[in-house]
């Protein structure tokens, strides 16, 4: 599916992403009880989310259809978006679903503050995110610190030095 363009069907990006379009193959796995985590980043609304591309129970993807994939998914969702009509398409998919709407033009710059600054806020409010989801839903599998296995301790440890190097590549020279 290309989702890059002047087609760039979103919705259908998303229920790709879920593994939720009928006869799709799946091709992300997931870790049983995970959060599933979904994040956008996009300069257009969405568009060319047409039957021919893609369906979701025989009908075509509309922003009513991925917002409730997404909650029976029990899903996160994230927009990083430039645009009133990218906001449109996603922004309250975004705040209706536990996550946020980002700025991208914060992150498309060469400014080495503004972007250590981008990401950091973004770590620090998708850590939070995570945190009130098991707030919420603490009895959750995900959320029950037992079932955390080696490789997604494993996973959170190499994300977050992942970040730490952002900040040290994108940084400001002392």
């Amino acid at each position: 599916m290309q989702i890059n363009g002047a087609t760039e069907p979103g919705y259908l990006a998303t229920l790709f992403a879920l593994n939720a379009l009928d006869n799709q193959n799946p091709l992300i796995s997931f870790r049983n009880n995970s959060i599933k985590n979904i994040i956008i980043f996009t300069d257009e609304p969405t568009n060319g989310d047409t039957v021919a591309r893609g369906t979701y129970q025989g009908a075509q993807v509309t922003q009513g259809v991925v917002d409730a994939v997404l909650k029976d998914n029990n899903a996160l969702f994230n927009a990083v978006l430039s645009g009133t009509g990218a906001n449109n398409s996603y922004g309250s998919l975004a705040t209706g679903n536990g996550g946020q709407v980002f700025n991208l033009s914060l992150f498309n710059t060469t400014n080495q503050q503004q972007i250590s600054a981008f990401v950091d806020d973004f770590a620090a409010r998708k850590l939070q995110e995570t945190l009130d989801f098991c707030d919420l839903n603490p009895t959750a599998p995900a959320c029950n610190p037992t079932t955390v296995s080696a490789p997604a301790t494993l996973a959170l440890f190499g994300m977050g030095m992942m970040l730490l190097g952002l900040r040290r590549k994108y940084g400001s020279a002392s």
